[in-house]
This record gives C-alpha cells, sequence and structure tokens, in this order.
C-alpha cells in the first residue's frame, strides 16, 4: 500500500495526507492518525515493537527484548504477516507468565488459544 501525499497541503498547515483536512502537529507533516499510519507504513517492525513494550510497561510486565532480538523473533515466527484481529491471528505469548517478554520466554500462539491460556491460568488463580 502506497501512502499517498498532497505536499502542498503543508504550506497551509494541513496534514499532507490525501483527502484529510486536519491540523499537522508543529514537529510533522501529518495529523497524528496519520502518523501513526505513516509510521506503520515505513518501519512495521519498529512500530510494532514499540506499541508491544509500551502496553506491557502499562501492565506492568517487565519487557527486556532489544529490536533487533524483536525483528529476528518475528522473522523466525513469521509474525507480522500473520498478527491480526480474528481468533486465528497470531499473537505473542510467554511461555512462563511469571517472567517478562525477554529472549527464550516468547511462542506465538493464535489468538484464540492465548485467551484461552490467560482464563486457564486465572481458573488456577481462584479459591472457589
Amino acid at each position: 500500500m502506497a501512502f499517498k501525499m498532497i505536499p502542498e497541503k503543508k504550506k497551509k498547515g494541513l496534514c499532507v495526507a490525501y483527502r484529510c483536512g486536519s491540523k499537522h502537529t508543529p514537529k510533522n507533516r501529518f495529523c497524528s492518525k496519520h502518523n501513526h499510519r505513516y509510521q506503520k507504513y515505513k518501519n512495521p517492525y519498529k512500530y510494532t515493537f514499540q506499541q508491544k513494550r509500551s502496553r506491557a510497561i502499562e501492565r506492568g510486565i517487565e519487557w527486556n527484548l532489544t529490536l533487533d532480538e524483536f525483528i529476528e523473533w518475528c522473522d523466525e515466527n513469521n509474525y507480522l504477516a500473520e498478527k491480526g484481529k480474528k481468533a486465528n491471528s497470531a499473537s505473542i505469548d510467554r511461555k512462563d507468565p511469571n517472567k517478562g517478554y525477554e529472549k527464550g520466554n516468547l511462542q506465538k500462539l493464535t489468538l484464540a488459544q492465548n485467551s484461552a491460556k490467560m482464563h486457564e491460568d486465572k481458573k488456577n488463580e481462584c479459591p472457589f
């Protein structure tokens, strides 16, 4: 997918993405929505790495992977081509939930498998 831009819109302070009338950010030629899309298009590994890392930190889970280790794991497991939002799409799972995201503790599961595993772990913790 090509990212269609209209450069003359920048002079007017507008996002240069095709058919967008939003104002661009001061540091950027895109509005925030199109900046995220452009970063994802330009470097999908780095974009996915940053998304996964920030979400793990939000959840209080350690993230000990470098970008290079993440790219290597993605290539070995064909993760970027298979990830998505459907039940049979790929997701990243930690083999040992007590450890963080680190080399050797990652495995690829489908979203359905990962969800089932999470619910099974929570069922084992329930005192009732």
